[in-house]
């Protein structure tokens, strides 16, 4: 899915009485003769031309993904430059490090979007079209986390990237999910970090972006 615009569906599918909820996001792989959306009506039924017809009108099916909406495809190339760098053949902190803090803009930037799914409603407050939408940390960044716990600087690059992202973030629900990802990453590194003093530093940047208000 290349693109969706569930707002251009609002009106139609008031017209026929029908709420239409998608199945898949922007990024998403679809194939060809799966359900990509489900499509009923207020009252009684709805044909299945009509309803294909505005499911259709949602979305843009494409060979490839785009930057036009796809915020996470950014994410996965930026993710991919990290894991390449921190292969056994490169070993190259310093590059993963700049892709984790080109990340960490970009999530920075998202948070005050709230990802998650999304409502369109029509004149009435009905409610006419679902859009999922893609979450922030955890897919797209994680295998970094797991390919690089060895390495105490690109470690603190993630941690720093989670407590911006806190910073951000707004409810208690939020803090408690990018906290746990703090605790996770520094379990991981508690695993695979051999040398104490490298795990200490770790472990202070921890202690500090544990705090409400983390330093800069």
């Amino acid at each position: 899915m290349q693109a969706g615009f569930p707002a251009t569906v609002v009106g139609p599918a008031a017209a026929h009485g029908a709420v239409v909820v998608y199945g898949c996001r922007v990024g998403d792989h679809v194939v060809a003769g799966s359900p990509i959306a489900l499509v009923w009506a207020d009252a009684g039924s709805i044909d299945a031309p009509r309803a294909a017809r505005l499911a259709d009108a949602g979305m843009r099916i494409g060979f490839e993904r785009t930057f036009e909406q796809d915020v996470s495809f950014g994410v996965r190339q930026l993710v991919d430059i990290a894991l390449r760098a921190m292969s056994p053949a490169l070993n190259d902190p310093y590059t993963a490090v700049q892709s984790i803090q080109h990340i960490t803009v970009v999530l920075c930037a998202a948070v005050p979007q709230r990802p998650g799914p999304r409502l369109w409603c029509d004149g009435s407050g009905t409610a006419r079209v679902l859009l999922p939408m893609p979450g922030l940390c955890r897919p797209r960044v994680w295998p970094v986390a797991r390919s690089s716990a060895h390495e105490p600087r690109v470690i603190g690059a993630l941690l720093t990237m989670l407590a911006e992202t806190r910073r951000r973030s707004s409810g208690d629900a939020d803090h408690a999910a990018i906290q746990r990802e703090i605790d996770l990453l520094h379990a991981d590194a508690q695993r695979a970090i051999l040398q104490p003093a490298d795990l200490a530093v770790v472990t202070e940047n921890r202690q500090q972006f544990m705090s409400p208000h983390p330093r800069p």
